[in-house]
């Protein structure tokens, strides 16, 4: 059983405004920070992290060295043109511009175009996601989280043998929503 479009867009409203229509981004904000890490639900060790540009699920700690904390962490940013929308900008000072983006169906970090490329307007779209409470936890959608793609609305962030896809879930199997599930770590493991 996969999410209709319906369930997905209903979830999404409901969900990612926490009860405040007026200000859905501020009330984002408030309940995740303006850094966050992302715990892997099933493994609760591993952070979803970047290293060398792809993404990936990690064991990563506050007492690991700093990059990898920084890897790990990052900037929530309202996305382009969205009202529930956001994107995940890396933590790194050096790395700033480049967002957390779905690629042939696999997440990796990319860096932003520049305004007026033709190129823009589809890495915004690929790099904007919504929430819905966990799929394998609907407990409390304050600490645990499923991202859904803005433009593929019935795929979300899922790790598969330690790499982060972008697929379809079968709602039916308790490890599919597991692994996309992921605890909300605020500040973060690198506090802003």
């Amino acid at each position: 059983m996969t999410f209709s479009r319906r369930t997905l867009i209903k979830a999404s409203a409901a969900s990612a405004v926490l009860g405040s229509i007026g200000a859905p981004l501020q009330a984002l904000s408030q309940a995740i920070g303006p850094s966050t890490s992302f715990r892997s639900y099933n493994y609760n060790r591993r952070y979803i992290r970047h290293r060398n540009f792809q993404v990936e699920l990690a064991e990563v700690s506050y007492t690991s060295g700093e990059r990898d904390r920084l890897d790990a962490t990052f900037l929530i940013r309202s996305a382009f043109g969205s009202t529930y929308g956001v994107m995940f900008e890396a933590r790194n000072e050096n790395l700033r511009g480049y967002f957390l983006r779905h690629k042939d169906f696999r997440l990796v970090m990319g860096k932003m175009p520049p305004p007026g490329s033709p190129d823009r307007e589809r890495f915004i779209n690929d790099a904007t996601w919504n929430w819905a409470p966990g799929l394998a936890d609907r407990s409390d959608d304050r600490r645990y989280r499923s991202y859904f793609s803005a433009n593929f609305r019935d795929r979300f962030i899922r790790h598969r043998g330690f790499q982060l896809f972008l697929d379809r879930i079968d709602t039916s199997k308790p490890l599919d929503q597991a692994d996309a599930t992921f605890q909300i770590e605020n500040p973060g493991l690198k506090p802003a």
